[in-house]
């Protein structure tokens, strides 16, 4: 896990905490849930910029540890490997149309 998703769970983890306190807020008319709802939200959208920022700089991407056979990849076209399994069967669909069997879709 990248340094970018980390901060990204800790902007996920707030919003329920921002959702509390403007609920309170609303509830009891206390200044102090207002503020904590802001200073929530406003953290927030730090870690919206900030996130976004260390993952450009470092080109962080995510790329899941994938393990099996479905998950193993087949040969493209152009020699490269693909991991999804979804790619893999639009890749054997294309394959068996454009030359081995023709494929019957209705």
């Amino acid at each position: 896990m990248t340094t970018a998703n980390k901060i990204t769970i800790l902007r996920i983890l707030l919003v329920p905490f921002f959702v509390v306190e403007v609920l309170y807020y609303v509830k009891d008319g206390h200044e102090l849930h207002r503020l904590l709802a802001i200073i929530s939200f406003g953290v927030a959208a730090i870690c919206d910029g900030v996130d976004g920022y260390i993952a450009r700089r470092y080109d962080q991407r995510y790329r899941p540890r994938l393990r099996g056979a479905a998950w193993s990849g087949s040969d493209s076209d152009d020699g490269r490997k693909s991991r999804c399994p979804a790619t893999n069967v639009w890749q054997s669909r294309d394959s068996l149309a454009n030359g081995h069997r023709a494929l019957d879709i209705a």
